[in-house]
């Protein structure tokens, strides 16, 4: 046939471009209501994966939204109690910090975001005065 060949690295691109906007619904809406172990974690290797993928391609509208989507699932900066999967999605972003930091760019933002919030839980958790508390 007449159809050329392509390498990974060219029909990955336009097929995610295509998909991004449907994975991020499907995989948010599943995470919010699933309490599932094995769920959570397919969810979460559902991030990881999109931001590596819209990473690795510059797509940088979809990166963005992906981590700041999972960095909101952490709950952290809001006034809901934090559950197991949350924890998870801490653990998730604080992972993607960590292997894919150099692509991150712009959505290191909310991950700085994250920690800060971490920090501030723990200095709570200590009995110690924030920041906010002294000035």
């Amino acid at each position: 046939s007449d159809v050329p060949a392509l390498t990974p690295a060219e029909a990955v691109p336009p097929m995610f471009d295509v998909a991004w906007g449907f994975t991020i619904g499907s995989l948010s809406q599943i995470l919010e209501f699933t309490v599932d172990p094995s769920t959570i974690a397919l969810c979460l290797r559902g991030f990881v994966y999109s931001i590596r993928i819209a990473s690795a391609n510059q797509m940088f509208v979809a990166r963005d939204t992906f981590v700041n989507s999972l960095a909101k699932f952490t709950t952290l900066g809001s006034i809901k109690e934090i559950k197991g999967k949350n924890i998870e999605c801490i653990r998730a972003l604080l992972n993607v910090a960590v292997s894919d930091g150099d692509t991150l760019q712009e959505s290191w933002a909310p991950v700085l975001q994250c920690v800060s919030q971490l920090a501030k839980l723990q200095l709570q958790a200590r009995g110690m005065v924030t920041d906010e508390e002294m000035f």
